[in-house]
């Protein structure tokens, strides 16, 4: 058999391959193919001839590298070879089934499932892709992200500012932080267009509101933001460590009790209406009310060795840290609808008890339990906690990347903002107007001011432990790969490293629960700071620039927002002052 064999192209009206010296040099009507002699089988040389091409051959199977003129296929080429002649073997088959007569675009083409998968490109689709996400998703996303641990403190910080002041301040801060935060959402909008998916009009490669602060601001802008990010991040973690332990406190002895007195401690729906006022005198007027007085008076070693903040914050320790050091703790996200769930419980918590003990509170009586001030000297308080309730800043690009109609994320953003604010003038107003005691009993954790033994207290705080107990990881994974990756340029160079910033970082907040055991402290200096840093500074500053950059920077606007860095700033030195 001839080294060189014929393809049969009775049915083709182009050569299929063709050595790539003689391409360019001739039109031939017989297409030759260097082949191995494997078979012996001289049935492949029928139909030697070709008709004249009658049309231009508008698409070829694949591409065969040419192989050499006058010698047979060697060694290196054998078993590439081999393939290709069985994929020419079955492009030939296909062609054949088709009528001779039949014009060239009526041909049957090699399905593609026959062709062999390394001739096929991978392509990536850059085109942008419409959002799946609805508005009332939006919304919802955005507003739960403000719900978190501020509300327990919210009645008492009204209570600090007075009731009036403290409504006027909620509404206040719902506007301005609202108004920066629609600036973070557009920021995306003045960097350089790209094949974007998301929607937002923007560029994906810019995910994170520290790569617009660093085309902005250069790296000096991008390391402020990450280190703001992580002294805020700091603030929570630490938020969360002081209410986890007085929710495993009161759990622990909620507990004890039901097990020494078999459930008997359990108050009954006529005792809901009952209230517990911290550091009040006891009923011998010798020093303030024990927890450990309405769990079992003779229980001291007990008391002695599950004590809140002495050793609970430590105990707490062999709970948590084996979760921290999970690398990639991906399992705590699907636990992200607990947040919801607890505060829509603290919400029907809040209406129970506020049928049951009915308004109490009067802006005239002065002096009298019930006496509700306007307006005080400490509204800061409120202002420094609704800065942390209010702070959605590093989450709005992320959850609005998918939305559907982008052109409501503004309106979208705006909706959340309100509902956050009306939540949480619910919450601390409702809660501080129906209070039976001095409005100076209500504690900075509100759940303090019921018993262990309140069910539906002891309800919330189980349902805020276990929500606590899978949103703390997720908060040091975030430190932890910032800290790690700003660094070390990886966000896990060894098993060594996170292992000492955990006990760094867990360490830290043992300290400030065990120190600074008062929430509200805690969440009103995060607060302010975060207010000046992510709230108010970063979001200036981007826009004052990007004015500048566009040409449209009036003094007006640059005075404005100037004003708006200036009230953080002062709003953070106040918390001093308190």
């Amino acid at each position: 058999m001839s080294e060189y064999t014929e393809l049969d192209s009775s049915n083709q009206s182009t050569p299929l391959i063709v050595p790539e010296g003689r391409r360019k040099s001739r039109q031939m009507k017989n297409v030759l193919v260097n082949v191995p002699d494997t078979s012996g089988d001289v049935s492949s040389q029928n139909d030697l001839q070709a008709p004249e091409p009658t049309q231009p051959k508008h698409r070829l199977p694949y591409h065969m590298p040419p192989q050499p003129d006058a010698i047979s296929i060697t060694s290196t080429h054998r078993r590439h070879s081999a393939a290709d002649l069985a994929s020419i073997q079955r492009y030939r088959y296909y062609n054949r089934l088709t009528n001779p007569s039949t014009a060239e675009r009526h041909r049957l083409v090699m399905p593609d499932h026959v062709i062999p998968r390394e001739f096929f490109v991978k392509f990536l689709n850059l085109s942008a892709t419409p959002g799946t996400q609805t508005s009332v998703v939006t919304i919802f996303a955005m507003w739960n992200t403000m719900l978190g641990t501020s509300t327990l403190s919210l009645p008492w910080a009204v209570g600090q500012s007075g009731f009036s002041g403290g409504i006027i301040i909620i509404f206040l801060t719902a506007i301005l932080t609202f108004y920066t935060a629609n600036i973070v959402l557009k920021s995306t909008n003045a960097l350089p267009s790209k094949p974007s998916n998301s929607g937002m009009g923007g560029n994906d490669d810019f995910v994170d509101f520290s790569d617009v602060c660093k085309k902005f601001m250069g790296p000096v802008g991008e390391a402020a933001s990450i280190i703001f990010s992580l002294i805020t991040l700091l603030g929570s973690t630490s938020a969360f460590w002081v209410l986890m332990s007085n929710f495993l406190y009161n759990i622990v002895l909620f507990s004890y009790k039901s097990a020494v007195t078999g459930g008997s401690n359990v108050r009954s729906i006529n005792q809901w209406t009952d209230s517990y006022c911290p550091g009040a005198t006891n009923a011998s007027g010798n020093g303030t009310v024990n927890l450990s007085d309405h769990i079992d008076p003779n229980g001291v070693q007990f008391a002695a060795i599950w004590s809140n903040p002495e050793t609970v914050p430590f105990f707490l320790v062999l709970l948590i840290f084996p979760l921290v050091n999970l690398k990639s703790p991906t399992f705590f996200t699907k636990f992200n609808s607990l947040g919801t769930v607890s505060v829509a419980f603290i919400v029907l918590l809040i209406a129970v008890k506020s049928i049951f003990w009915g308004i109490n509170f009067d802006f005239d009586i002065s002096g009298q339990p019930q006496n509700v001030p306007e307006i005080t000297s400490k509204f800061t308080v409120l202002t420094g906690i609704m800065s942390l309730a209010l702070f959605s800043h590093n989450t709005v690009i992320p959850i609005a990347r998918n939305q559907r109609n982008p052109e409501n994320n503004s309106r979208d953003l705006f909706i959340s903002y309100l509902l956050a604010a009306l939540t949480y003038m619910y919450v601390g107003g409702i809660f501080y107007v129906a209070f039976p005691e001095q409005k100076s009993c209500i504690a900075s954790n509100f759940l303090d001011n019921f018993l262990p033994s309140d069910i539906l207290a002891f309800i919330a705080r189980l349902c805020l432990l276990f929500q606590m107990l899978t949103v703390f990881p997720l908060l040091l994974y975030i430190f932890r790969i910032q800290f790690l990756y700003a660094v070390f340029k990886n966000i896990y160079p060894s098993i060594f490293h996170v292992l000492v910033l955990n006990v760094v970082l867990v360490g830290f907040c043992c300290t400030i629960a065990r120190f600074v055991p008062d929430i509200g402290t805690i969440i009103r200096f995060s607060g302010a700071f975060c207010g000046l840093a992510y709230v108010a500074a970063l979001p200036c500053l981007v826009y004052i620039l990007d004015q500048r950059e566009k040409g449209t920077l009036t003094y007006f606007k640059l005075i404005v927002h100037c004003l708006i860095i200036v009230v953080a700033v002062a709003n953070f030195v106040a918390q001093f002052f308190i």
